[in-house]
């Protein structure tokens, strides 16, 4: 897989807590928001956003695999979907810096599913 050169630009849906958005900013990622850009975004239009702003989706909807692979032409630069289940916070955090700074995986073009021991990754469909 290609490596990942530049820093990662994520787009962080509602549904993201607040600490793990910080523990992210903090480690080095940029990471917008969509409380605080455009609170109560249906999920389409955040797809759309996701897209205008070229930035990753880190989500733990499990509806925006269907919308993505339905809903071709919003699909954005790549969606990250968050699977960590009952982990706390802190360890949430700390698997996706992990899993964010693994030279390993590409993010661009690529549904990424996080698990608590795998990571998964489908190419998103063409524009």
């Amino acid at each position: 897989m290609a490596r990942q050169t530049a820093i990662l630009a994520i787009l962080a849906d509602e549904n993201i807590p607040r600490p793990v958005v910080r523990a992210l900013r903090e480690a080095g990622f940029d990471v917008q928001e969509v409380a605080t850009l455009k609170p109560g975004e249906a999920d389409p239009g955040v797809l759309r956003q996701a897209g205008r702003m070229a930035r990753l989706l880190l989500t733990a909807d499990r509806d925006f695999g269907a919308l993505v692979y339905a809903l071709r032409s919003n699909a954005p630069v790549g969606v990250i979907y968050m699977r960590l289940g009952a982990l706390r916070l802190a360890a949430v955090a700390e698997r996706l810096c992990e899993v964010l700074r693994n030279k390993r995986y590409t993010f661009a073009g690529q549904f990424t599913v996080v698990e608590p021991g795998r990571v998964r990754q489908r190419p998103l469909p063409k524009r």
